[in-house]
Formats: structure tokens, C-alpha cells, sequence
């Protein structure tokens, strides 16, 4: 059989499939094909590198002119990122700009949460009102009709400086359920009720965001302990994702919650213009993927946290987040390396990790779009 590529010799991490070993990883066209036997018309040497699907950075701040901390996607290609997902940076007024700016024009592959807030994040210095008497439910309604595939659902946030009570939050769900085929993503940190009361409330699917964040009452008791709320939020469905950020992220509550079998159950940046490749919180996803490596959790469920479960989210199980044969061929190569690295969180402490995980190659669709100079030289 024909194939444009054949990686070869590199550590293959596919969680959608249990896998993690030294294998093949054949590409003709824009998808995956098996291996066995191909005649490959460039051969890459991945030797001493794991190759992963492509990464998928499940929420980001990409509405690039449209809003003060919007980035620009096409950069991640160069971090491995394949697929982002906008975490409500437009709502329904300005959607269709976003949507004409990114969505059309980046060439990963760009979901989004609609903010409730009709402006979403382009208020600049203008928090967003998230009073539920301005939801734009028709604006919602017919957005999520054009484009069914693209809008995943709505986004909301929760800080006391915006909102009173919990109100706002069943509102957007809902609104949700009115509407369906939505899920909700919520910002929880500095919330005006306990992370209990907060995850209670969700539905299986929903995103509880920022889910490590130690500002206000975390998913932490007094004792340090994991809420027995939030474990039992977790059987009922809700993903749990770090969205690490800027202000949104406590390394000693990821840790203790680590230690006590709590993981996220996805890895993303909260990545916006501010902070791409900047300072020692965010940077890049492999980045924060590193930080996970260094806390203790395992090669398998950090990739898992980047590809299977977030591609699930966004419906494109199969698609995306796997080298499977027939996926599209999405491919992000890394190597990782023994160094000390210094991880800040956003009250300044830092604590020292063991890993680094360096982006070698990503293949997006098929083709190579970032190679390091000295890999398979």
C-alpha cells in the first residue's frame, strides 16, 4: 500500500485504544492507515520520542482582534495543539465575527462555548452581566441551529464580582436543556456558594472549569480532604477540567487532590494572548502537560486528558484524539526530558518538577506544519 509518511521507531501513546507502545504510525492523504507493509514516501525516525495524536486544547481564548486576550490558534501548531476549543470569548451577538476570524480562517480545528453573555469577552475592562434576564435565547437558539456542530454549548462564569448567587448557572442550564444538545461549561472559581453546592447542580457532560483554582472555597475541605460532592459529581458524569490560566490554578490543591486519586479528566491552558509562551504558568499545553508528568500522574492519562477525552466532548470521538486507521492524521510528536523546572501558580508559589515535554513535530490533517530543526536530521 501507498502512504505519504511512515513515523517509525517511536513510542506510541493512543489512549482511545489502551496503547502504549513502540510501533508504526503510517499517513496517506489526510488520514491514518495501517502500517503494516506500507511503501512510505518519507520515512521519519521518531526514535527516543513518543508520538501522540494530535493535541487538543479544550479551552482557549482565540477570538484574535475580537477581544483583548484573544490569541492566535495558528500559533499552537508549533506546541503540537491540533484543535482548540474557545471557552466563551463571543456570545451571540459577535459569534458570527469570531466564527468569520477563526473558525473559517485557523487551520486546526476550532469548536466553541457561546458565552451567555451576549458580548462575551469583549467588554475589555467591562466585566461580562450574566443576569439571566439577558440571555439572548432566541440569538442562542438560532446560532445553535446554523451551526449544531460547531457551537458545543454554553459557557458561564461565576465569580462573585459577577454574580450574586447560583441563579445565573440554572438559568444557563436551563437553557441548555431547553435548547438541547448543549452542554455548560462553568468558571467556579471565587464562586458565591460551595463547589459542592456548585457541582450539584451540574448535569453529565457539563464542564466544571478550573476545577484546581484556590481562590474563595476549592473542591477541598477544611480538612484538605476532596468534597465527597465533587467525587460523586464525577460518577454522575461531569468532567473535571484544570483550565489552568493565569489566576486560575493552585498548585497545592492539584496536588492534594492528586495524591487522594483526583485527576482531571482534562488538561487544558485557559490560553489567551497575555500568557502564549510567556512567564512560568502556562506557556504552552506541554507545558501543563508537564506539570501534570511532575505531579505524578502517568504518560497514558496526561495524553488521555488532551485527546480521547476532550475529542468525546466534542463529539469527534474517532476523529480527532487517536491514530487509529481512518482518523484523521493529526499527529503531535514530543520528547521527554529530565530537567528541572520551575511551576508557578497563581499565587506566585512555585514548586519544582522532574520533566519537560518538548514539541519535536505536529502533522496537521496530513501535512507538516512545525518540525524542530534538529529532529530526524
Amino acid at each position: 500500500m501507498k502512504a505519504d509518511f511512515l513515523i517509525k521507531n517511536g513510542c506510541i501513546v493512543d489512549p482511545a485504544r489502551g496503547i502504549e507502545t513502540v510501533a508504526d504510525v503510517a499517513v496517506a492523504r489526510n488520514k491514518i492507515v495501517p502500517s503494516t507493509g506500507v511503501d512510505a514516501g518519507q520515512v521519519i525516525d521518531a526514535s527516543g520520542c513518543y508520538v501522540l495524536p494530535g493535541l487538543i486544547d479544550f479551552h482557549t481564548h482565540i477570538f484574535l482582534g475580537g477581544t483583548q486576550n484573544g490569541a492566535n490558534p495558528n500559533f499552537m501548531c508549533a506546541s503540537g495543539v491540533t484543535a482548540a476549543v474557545d471557552a466563551g470569548s463571543s456570545g451571540c451577538t459577535n459569534y458570527r465575527a469570531f466564527r468569520k476570524s477563526t473558525v473559517e480562517t485557523s487551520s486546526l480545528c476550532v469548536k466553541t462555548y457561546l458565552s451567555c453573555c451576549s458580548i462575551g469577552l469583549a467588554g475589555g475592562a467591562y466585566l461580562e452581566n450574566f443576569s439571566p434576564e439577558l440571555f439572548d435565547k432566541d440569538g442562542i437558539l438560532q446560532l445553535k441551529e446554523e451551526f449544531p456542530d460547531d457551537i458545543l454549548g454554553l459557557k458561564i462564569r461565576i465569580p462573585k464580582q459577577l454574580v450574586h448567587d447560583l441563579r445565573p448557572l440554572e438559568k444557563a442550564i436551563e437553557l441548555a436543556e431547553e435548547i438541547g444538545n448543549m452542554s455548560v461549561c462553568v468558571h467556579v472559581t471565587n464562586a458565591p456558594a460551595s463547589m459542592a453546592d456548585v457541582a450539584k447542580i451540574l448535569r453529565r457532560g457539563d464542564i466544571f472549569c478550573h476545577a484546581y483554582h484556590g481562590t474563595g472555597q476549592t473542591i477541598l475541605s477544611e480538612n484538605g480532604d476532596v468534597l465527597p460532592a465533587i467525587r460523586e459529581a464525577r460518577e454522575r458524569g461531569i468532567l473535571f477540567d484544570m483550565s489552568h490560566g493565569n489566576t486560575n490554578f493552585s498548585n497545592a490543591v492539584c496536588q492534594k487532590a492528586l495524591a487522594q486519586g483526583f485527576p482531571p479528566d482534562i488538561i487544558s491552558t485557559d490560553m489567551g494572548v497575555v500568557r502564549f509562551y510567556q512567564g512560568r504558568r502556562v506557556r504552552s499545553l506541554p507545558f501543563v502537560m508537564s506539570k501534570l508528568l511532575s505531579f505524578g500522574m502517568t504518560m497514558i492519562d496526561v495524553v488521555r486528558c488532551v485527546t480521547a477525552t476532550p475529542a468525546k466532548s466534542m463529539n469527534m470521538s474517532g476523529v480527532i484524539g487517536t491514530l487509529g486507521a481512518g482518523a484523521r492524521a493529526d499527529i503531535t510528536i514530543v520528547k521527554k526530558v529530565a530537567r528541572e523546572v520551575h511551576f508557578e501558580d497563581t499565587s506566585g508559589s512555585s514548586c519544582s518538577g522532574n520533566v519537560l515535554l518538548l514539541p519535536q513535530m505536529t502533522m496537521l490533517s496530513g501535512q507538516s506544519v512545525f518540525i524542530m530543526n534538529d529532529f530526524n536530521l
